[in-house]
């Protein structure tokens, strides 16, 4: 205040304690001794902390992810040889900054095979490799066919990406066939 001419203690950002200590004409304490207390420190400690684990758990996330969901009508489709085809929208999330091959899979459905939109059934494999652009969600229409015996039963869509670390992810779906 005194590069305007005003007196000080104007405006201040002292306790209601340093604020009578100095006019009471005691020097003011040390700019140490008020940052400086146990309850400031503690609360930069627990803050600090909580923004490291932050940082590490962003960190250590995967930066791929599969998500899928079976289409409601018709939930199962029975094909002129007996075989059941159910269709499922699985999507395909690339969390890197660079566009990935990924290779999606079937886990826990012995016999049974897919393919996408952009494939025919003849080259049907239990393994579909796709692009997904950087920073972005890829969507794919996959088609499952099971042999006619095979009951409804819980399996699994796996994801690899192939470059770089190979991350893995995988989502629980079931697999509805006649009669259950």
């Amino acid at each position: 205040m005194a590069d305007v001419g005003r007196p000080r203690g104007l405006i201040d950002y002292v306790t209601l304690d340093d604020a009578k200590r100095e006019a009471a004409g005691e020097p003011p304490r040390p700019l140490r001794q008020v940052l400086l207390r146990p309850r400031p420190v503690i609360n930069f400690l627990v803050w600090g902390a909580i923004g490291l684990a932050m940082l590490f758990a962003l960190g250590a996330r995967s930066h791929t992810e599969i998500s899928a969901a079976p289409d409601r009508n018709p939930p199962f489709m029975l094909m002129s040889d007996g075989s059941i085809r159910n269709a499922y929208t699985v999507k395909l999330r690339n969390m890197k900054s660079l566009p990935r091959t990924m290779r999606v899979s079937i886990e826990g459905l012995p016999g049974a095979v897919m393919w996408t939109d952009a494939m025919d059934r003849a080259s049907a494999a239990r393994n579909v490799e796709t692009e997904v652009p950087a920073d972005a969600t890829g969507m794919l229409r996959i088609y499952l066919i099971a042999p006619p015996d095979t009951a409804t039963q819980d399996f699994s869509f796996s994801v690899v990406a192939l470059e770089g670390e190979e991350e893995r992810d995988s989502t629980q779906q079931r697999f509805t066939a006649p009669g259950n």
